[in-house]
Order: structure tokens, then C-alpha cells, then sequence
């Protein structure tokens, strides 16, 4: 029989295996629950503005979309009503605009806002992003950080293919680029993909009966709210 004070000891030590299993055991499960691109961009359970470099980045990203043009990951930064940008060469991470406040409105950088940045594409030609948010229209962010809306009556939901700000979006989703002058846009209530032309400025439907929903191919019509839009090749 073991004298007490080895009992006692053996029980302190099973007690500190079982802290470090458990211990072990939750940040396993925490690693688990990392976004895969969270070594490149921050941890997304906090987040807030911080200007920083790799695992110190503080995001609240919500797209990604590569910039071949100028060499830069772009971060729609919902949580922080910015887009962010990420430096492939040197990981350096800077804001390209908005200054965090929740009314969208036309400038350059931190004057030019997309409320609730939620995705956005790149042409590859020449580097401009196309982003839609919380307002519910289409704006271009240039590579200087020029903000300009171009597609979608600010702050008004609803259904029209009209040309530029004249037409209307309900909770655009997605942005794709078509490669052929287009910008696609993932028209999330409206159960409906748009095209938006860089050219002409006109709005609009590509694919889905406009504001409605059901399952049929011809005419193509989507059964539920249109969240993604992509471009094969």
C-alpha cells in the first residue's frame, strides 16, 4: 500500500496529464476550425482594422479574388466595409479602400466605400475590381483605390435591366468576369444571373427568369436565391 503522500502525488500527476490532453485536444480543434488561407490572411473569429503582415493580419473577409495585373490578393473585407489588399511579394497588407463606415459613396481610398463588401472580381486586362455589397449595386475599384458605382440604384431593392445606375439589384452576391466586355453578378434575390457591360454600361439578364424563382430549363429559371457565379476558363 502506497504511503498517502505518493497517492496524492499520483493524483496530481494524472490530474496535469488530463489538462494537457485537453488542452492538446482543443488546439487541434481550433487549427481545425482555421480557414485554410489563414496564415496569409489573419484570424477571422476577431475581427477588426489592423494594417499588418502575415499571421498578425485581423480581417473579416468574406471574397478573394487574385489581381494578375498588379500581383495582389483582394480581400473583400465585409466586417470592416473595406477592400484589402495583399501583396503576393511581400505579404504586406494595406487597404485600398474604405475607412470602415457603412454608407457607400464614390472617392478614392479610404473615401470610397462599399458598405458589406461582399465579393469581387478582377479583369485581368487591366487590374479594375468589380464589387457588390450591402447597398445593392455594382461598383468598380480601380488599382489607385477609385471607387465608382456603375451598375444599380443605390440603396433600392428590387427588378429592372436598365443601363448603369438606372437598373436594380436585390442582394447581389457574387461577381464574375465574363472575358468578353461582361461582368457577371450573382442577382441573389432575384433568383437570376446579371451581366452588367463594361462598355454600353447596360444591365442585363443572363441567365434565370428575373425576380423569379422555380426549377425549369426553358426557360431557365433557378429554384432558390443565386449565391455564386463563375467563369469556366
Amino acid at each position: 500500500m502506497l504511503p498517502p503522500q505518493r497517492v496524492v502525488r499520483r493524483r496530481q500527476q494524472r490530474h496535469e496529464e488530463d489538462d494537457r490532453e485537453a488542452h492538446r485536444r482543443d488546439e487541434q480543434q481550433a487549427q481545425r476550425r482555421r480557414h485554410p488561407l489563414s496564415d496569409l490572411i489573419g484570424d477571422q473569429a476577431v475581427p477588426q482594422w489592423v494594417e499588418c503582415r502575415r499571421n498578425g493580419k485581423r480581417l473579416g473577409p468574406h471574397g478573394l479574388a487574385l489581381n494578375s495585373f498588379t500581383n495582389q490578393l483582394m480581400v473583400a473585407d465585409m466586417a470592416n466595409h473595406r477592400v484589402r489588399v495583399i501583396d503576393l511579394a511581400t505579404d504586406a497588407t494595406s487597404t485600398l479602400c474604405g475607412d470602415g463606415t457603412t454608407v457607400s459613396k464614390d472617392g478614392v481610398g479610404a473615401d470610397g466605400v462599399i458598405k458589406s463588401t461582399l465579393a469581387l472580381g478582377v479583369d485581368p486586362a487591366n487590374g479594375y475590381g468589380y464589387a457588390v455589397g450591402g447597398d445593392h449595386h455594382l461598383s468598380e475599384v480601380r488599382p489607385d483605390g477609385t471607387v465608382t458605382m456603375v451598375a444599380g440604384t443605390f440603396n433600392t431593392l428590387g427588378f429592372a435591366d436598365l443601363n448603369g445606375l438606372a437598373a436594380i439589384f436585390r442582394w447581389p452576391q457574387n461577381v464574375a468576369i465574363s472575358g468578353d466586355g461582361g461582368v457577371l453578378v450573382a442577382d441573389g434575390d432575384n433568383y437570376c444571373v446579371r451581366r452588367y457591360d463594361v462598355g454600353t454600361g447596360d444591365v442585363t439578364t443572363s441567365d434565370g427568369l428575373g425576380a423569379t424563382a422555380g426549377s425549369t430549363l426553358s426557360p431557365l429559371r433557378f429554384a432558390s436565391n443565386v449565391f455564386g457565379v463563375a467563369v469556366d476558363g
